[in-house]
């Protein structure tokens, strides 16, 4: 099982450029436009991108040849 550490910004980070905003996005925002890239994010959406995207970055490739 792959777990993100407990403090990983996965709702605080554009999925497209990694612009992590500070301060820190208030719980409250649910939608936000990145201001690198002009991405726009709904919370929940860019959160699982993030997460799937961590996910991904941890696992070996094997090759079977």
């Amino acid at each position: 099982m792959i777990q993100a550490p407990p403090l990983y910004k996965s709702t605080n980070r554009c999925n497209v450029c990694d612009y992590i905003p500070e301060p820190r996005l208030d719980l409250g925002v649910r939608e936000w436009t990145c201001p690198t890239c002009g991405t726009w994010h709904d919370r929940d959406i860019n959160a699982a991108i993030n997460l799937h995207k961590y996910a991904l970055s941890q696992c070996e490739v094997v090759d079977f040849e």
